[in-house]
C-alpha cells in the first residue's frame, strides 16, 4: 500500500515538474531581437572591420543604430557593405556627431533580412588609438517590419582591444602606416628587439650607430611584403663581435620611409 502511495506522490511530482519547465521555458526572455557590435581585437596604426550583427525571431525588413565611437577610431569612408544576409536591401552610414556613425539600412521593395542570426553589416575604420580596452555603444536602434512597426527589443555594446606591434599579428592584419615601435628590452644586455609595420611591401635596412654616429651594424631584409615584421640585434657589429656599453641608435628604412630612434645597452 506504502509502495502504491509512493508511486502515486512520484507521478504527480514528475508531472508537476515538467508543467514547471514548459512554464519556465515560456517565460524565458531568449526570444529577443537584438542588434550588437562582435567584440573585435585590432591593432596600433592598423585598419579593422566591424560587424553589425542582428539576433531576430520576427522578420525585418530595414534596421538602423548610431555607433558611438571612441576618439581615435575613425570610419573609412565609402567601406560599408552588407553581407549575404541582404536581398536588394542598401546601406548608408553617416556621422551625425563628432564621434557618432549612423548606419541605415532599407529594402525598396519591403524584403526581409534572410535568416535569424549573424552579421548584417561591415565597416571598416582606421585604428589611431593607443593600446588599451575600447567600448563601442549603440544607440537609436531600430530594427522595423514590413508593417514599419519597431521590433528591437536590445542593443548590445561591443569592445575593441587594441594591441600593441608584437611579432605575431594575423597574416591577413595590413598597417594603415609605416611605423617602428621602440626596441625592447630597454636597457638590454644583450639582444633587443625591434618591431615595425610596413603598409606597403618594401625593401627594408637597419642600421645601428654608436654615440659618434660611426655605423656598428647593417641588417638588411630585401622586398618584405606589407605586414607587421620584428628584427633581432644580438649586440654584435659587422665583425659578429660583442658592442661595448653604451647609447646606441638604430635607423630603419623601408622605401622612402626612415625612423631613427635610440637604445642603452648595460653589461
Amino acid at each position: 500500500m506504502k509502495f502504491i502511495f509512493l508511486f502515486i506522490i512520484l507521478f504527480i511530482f514528475l508531472v508537476d515538474s515538467s508543467a514547471i519547465n514548459e512554464t519556465l521555458e515560456q517565460l524565458s526572455p531568449l526570444d529577443l531581437n537584438t542588434i550588437a557590435i562582435s567584440d573585435t581585437i585590432a591593432y596600433v596604426d592598423s585598419i579593422v572591420t566591424l560587424q553589425i550583427d542582428v539576433e531576430n525571431f520576427e522578420e525585418f525588413v530595414a534596421f538602423q543604430v548610431d555607433l558611438i565611437l571612441p576618439d581615435g577610431l575613425d570610419f573609412i569612408e565609402g567601406t560599408q557593405q552588407l553581407t549575404a544576409r541582404a536581398q536588394d536591401h542598401l546601406i548608408q552610414a553617416n556621422y551625425v556627431g563628432e564621434d557618432t556613425l549612423r548606419v541605415i539600412s532599407f529594402s525598396m521593395n519591403s524584403l526581409p533580412f534572410i535568416g535569424n542570426s549573424g552579421p548584417v553589416a561591415e565597416l571598416v575604420f582606421e585604428v589611431n588609438l593607443e593600446e588599451g580596452i575600447y567600448s563601442i555603444v549603440l544607440a537609436n536602434g531600430l530594427l522595423a517590419n514590413v508593417n514599419s512597426v519597431n521590433i528591437l527589443d536590445e542593443m548590445i555594446n561591443g569592445q575593441l582591444e587594441v594591441l600593441p606591434i608584437t611579432s605575431s599579428y594575423p597574416e591577413n592584419i595590413i598597417p594603415l602606416k609605416f611605423t617602428v615601435s621602440k626596441n625592447y628590452p630597454n636597457p638590454f644586455n644583450p639582444t633587443t628587439k625591434i618591431d615595425y609595420a610596413l603598409p606597403t611591401e618594401s625593401d627594408v635596412v637597419l642600421s645601428i650607430y654608436n654615440i659618434k654616429g660611426q655605423l656598428v651594424k647593417r641588417i638588411k631584409h630585401e622586398n618584405q611584403p606589407a605586414g607587421y615584421h620584428q628584427i633581432v640585434w644580438q649586440g654584435r657589429n659587422d665583425n659578429n663581435r660583442r658592442v661595448a656599453s653604451g647609447v646606441y641608435f638604430y635607423r630603419l628604412k623601408a622605401g622612402k620611409h626612415q625612423k631613427i630612434k635610440k637604445m642603452l645597452l648595460l653589461k
